[in-house]
């Protein structure tokens, strides 16, 4: 699980193509509110985040962030799986809409997608035998 990572929601403000280039008519905003349906990018093996429960379905954290998003903007939700490696790739090819999937946030992905406000934190915490001298 990759709770030293925080997590943040990646949402383009203009549709991307294959290659890169800025959609000339829509956002992905208005296509999502003409379709009705927002398709969001979420992983289903984080536990906590995103995961099949027992009766099949994808659920956790980011899923209900993903939900939320959905309902604010009076659309239907698409859950789409996503690795680390398709994420960002999908997304560019317009097969999702956004990312909910356990995103850090690096310098070197703000040139591939815009981020949002982070929604999850958790710092690096290390555990250490009271006996050990180790005092930060």
């Amino acid at each position: 699980m990759r709770k030293t990572a925080f997590a943040v929601l990646a949402l383009l403000a203009a549709a991307v193509t294959n290659d890169g280039a800025l959609a000339q008519q829509q956002s992905v905003l208005e296509q999502v509110k003409a379709a009705g349906v927002l398709k969001a990018g979420v992983r289903k093996d984080v536990a906590d985040f995103g995961f099949t429960d027992p009766k099949g379905e994808i659920v956790g954290f980011d899923v209900d962030i993903a939900r939320g998003i959905a309902e604010k903007l009076g659309v239907k939700i698409e859950l789409v799986p996503v690795t680390s490696a398709t994420r960002v790739p999908l997304l560019h090819q317009g097969r999702i809409d956004l990312i909910a999937a356990t995103m850090t946030q690096y310098r070197s992905r703000e040139d591939a997608v815009d981020f949002s406000v982070g929604y999850f934190f958790s710092p690096q915490t290390l555990l250490v035998k009271k006996t050990s001298n180790i005092k930060t």
